[in-house]
């Protein structure tokens, strides 16, 4: 689930059925589905650029991530990450997409302004979330 950086939207994936609902987010804070996004996959995590335009969808079931113009809907680029997609998170200061592995243990780096896997780095555990630094540093 993430939230459009201006509030008027939210995302959440919906897994087995291969689709990102879209929701509207109305001044009083009520929803409204909205068209969902179609991704031939099984989405799990979810990260948005700070302008909201770019959102990223993790794919459990093939190893991949799919990059998705918010305002078409369509995916932009795909990126193979050779690990169980989970959770995602972008860290602006140095344009990285990190995923989790759900079964494994790693974290997956995708450079994304060369749209290439930089490297997977070996961890201890499996993460089940992210987060980037406030600052976008790290």
């Amino acid at each position: 689930l993430v939230i459009s950086p201006d509030g008027t939207k939210v995302y959440a994936s919906r897994g087995e059925p291969h689709d990102i609902d879209v929701y509207d987010v109305a001044p009083d804070g009520s929803l409204t589905a909205a068209t969902p996004i179609t991704v031939a996959r099984w989405t799990s995590g979810l990260a948005l650029n700070t302008d909201g335009t770019l959102l990223w969808a993790a794919s459990f079931d093939d190893n991949r991530i799919a990059e998705i113009d918010t305002a078409t809907g369509t995916m932009v680029r795909e990126f193979d990450v050779g690990i169980d997609t989970y959770a995602l998170v972008w860290v602006e200061g140095s344009n990285e997409l990190y995923a989790s592995d759900f079964t494994g243990q790693a974290l997956a780096v995708v450079d994304l302004a060369s749209g290439m896997l930089s490297t997977t780095l070996a961890i201890e555990s499996q993460p089940g979330a992210l987060a980037a630094h406030p600052d976008g540093s790290k």
